[in-house]
């Protein structure tokens, strides 16, 4: 049922049928879908499909996952 139900968000995602934040500021072109008590964090490819980033538990923070995603020229400087 559990794993049903995020890739039921993943077809919505895929349909345009989310509600979506920018999360650009963090990843260029990273979008964030709140669903349940999980963020899924995506991309659109050139060819206008989904790339699901991350899935992440609301508590986790979204700043350090997105970072990880950046390869490691693009990644901010550690303070």
């Amino acid at each position: 049922m559990y794993m049903k139900g995020l890739f039921q968000c993943f077809e919505k995602i895929a349909a345009r049928e989310t509600v979506n934040r920018d999360i650009s500021g963090l990843s260029p072109g990273c979008l964030l879908y709140h669903v349940a008590h999980h963020l899924i964090i995506f991309r659109w490819l050139p060819d206008c499909r989904p790339e699901i980033l991350r899935i992440l538990h609301e508590r986790m923070n979204v700043s350090v996952h997105v970072i990880e995603i950046l390869p490691p020229k693009h990644q901010r400087p550690k303070n």
